[in-house]
């Protein structure tokens, strides 16, 4: 999502109380202070009250700001006279919602005439002077005027949107002082409206206006109305409503509901809606039953919770007692006898657990002193050992034994293992190959 560029920084703030909605316009005082003085001083002179937007170009721009509501008028603050542009190089046309001075396509042309944008509007940069810009979304209301119906080849909407009135909320800088001028006021179609000579005298005539509305007798009405506080008889031809009798004759009370006549005597029956006392103390007694049996359902209710209760409680000592029995049994079973035998000689085990545990540790250390001198002992026999092995096969080589017929040593009697001696027969599957001679080459080496 691209950010597009608003310009500098705005001050001052102004709202525009239109047909189409609120429309909240913020300013550019350093950069065009002509431009901005001349429309803020016009607000607060309320010149642009009940004008309208006489031309719309859609998806272009919104016009407006003309007293005659036909696109010829104008004025300004400067006597009346034209100002000059304020074109920056910092303000441009490239998105919509910006606020700029409408002139007769000539420099130094500008008055009151204003314009909106509804879109891009990159031709006009450089020609008119930018001032202001829309703030908080309302630039939507403004764009509802993309779909007014306008007239047949022109520019002008058939139902164009009214400027109601207009209010300045923060000044964009001081000195801002509105004259003591009254504008004329023209309707949509250009004819000038009788012109009102102050403010106060419009009030006036706004409060006279309200006090000469009639009121509409001829309906009926249960609330108290104005004028109310004159009684009926000073005011004979006011008409008489509903809550007041028709005559004080005691013949008309007869035809008054609740009321009967019976041996010059008047019982009252009761209206209906409106229960009688007896009915009332029935409907007590009806209401303090009910109270009671809702508290002996509840009494029922918490005993049978205390019975719930006091099974399960019983149930998980069972549990409990089964669980504890099993463990005894299994103690028994192993030899180990039951918990109480158990305690009882716990210090006991704990003592000739204790003993023993040394007696080891006695036993390891006089076992390790004595494997270190029997090692030696036994590296010294093997040593003689040894010896006399070597000895005794020296001297069974120098005394030969007998030989056999086949041409074997004897293994009789007179024979020894000792001297024997372990000869291969050349004859055989074999051949000789003493005289072959064989070649050796080295791969790596080239031939």
């Amino acid at each position: 999502m691209t950010n597009v560029y608003h310009g500098p920084k705005t001050y001052g703030k102004v709202i525009m109380y239109t047909t189409i909605g609120d429309i909240e316009i913020e300013f550019y005082a350093t950069e065009a202070p002509m431009a901005v003085r001349n429309f803020v001083q016009l607000c607060l002179e309320n010149f642009y009250d009940s004008t309208i937007f006489h031309r719309i170009i859609p998806n272009f721009i919104v016009q407006g700001g003309d007293p005659t509501n036909t696109g010829d008028g104008g004025t300004s603050i400067y006597d009346g006279k034209p100002f000059k542009d304020e074109i920056h190089s910092r303000l441009k046309f490239n998105t919509r919602g910006y606020l700029a001075m409408a002139n007769s396509g000539s420099k130094n042309s500008n008055l009151s005439q204003f314009f909106i944008t509804l879109d891009k509007a990159e031709e006009l940069n450089g020609k008119n002077t930018i001032f202001g810009r829309l703030v908080n979304n309302t630039i939507y209301n403004v764009m509802k005027m993309n779909d007014f119906i306008l007239e047949e080849g022109t520019e002008r909407p058939l139902y164009p949107a009214k400027i109601e009135r207009t209010e300045v909320k923060v000044l964009p800088f001081e000195g801002i002082v509105p004259r003591d001028i009254t504008h004329t006021k023209y309707d949509e179609t250009g004819k000038e409206l009788k012109r009102g000579s102050s403010k106060k005298e419009e009030e006036e005539r706004k409060q006279r206006n309200q006090s000469k509305k009639k009121r509409n007798i001829s309906l009926l009405s249960f609330d108290e109305e104005e004028g109310s506080s004159t009684s009926s008889q000073n005011n004979p031809k006011r008409r008489k409503t509903v809550s007041e009798p028709v005559n004080n004759n005691n013949n008309n009370l007869k035809s008054l509901p609740g009321l009967e006549e019976k041996s010059n005597e008047t019982t009252i029956k009761p209206i209906a809606g409106k229960p009688l006392e007896k009915d009332k103390e029935k409907e007590k007694e009806k209401d303090k039953e009910k109270e009671k049996e809702k508290e002996k359902e509840k009494e029922k209710q918490k005993e049978k919770e205390v019975k719930t209760t006091s099974v399960n409680k019983s149930a998980e000592e069972l549990k409990s007692d089964e669980a504890k029995l099993r463990s005894q049994v299994l103690q028994l079973m192993k030899g180990g006898g039951g918990s109480a035998y158990n305690k009882s000689n716990s210090n006991k085990s704990k003592t000739s657990s204790i003993t023993a545990a040394d007696e080891d540790l006695y036993s390891t250390k006089r076992s390790s002193t004595k494997t270190k001198q029997d090692k030696k002992q036994s590296v010294i026999e093997a040593r003689n050992r040894l010896n006399k092995f070597k000895e005794r096969l020296s001297a069974a080589k120098n005394k030969p034994g007998e030989k056999g017929e086949e041409g074997e040593e004897g293994e009789g009697e007179g024979g020894d293992w000792k001297a024997h001696k372990l000869i291969f027969n050349k004859t055989g599957d074999h051949e000789d190959r003493t005289g072959e001679v064989y070649t050796i080459y080295d791969p790596r080496v080239s031939k």
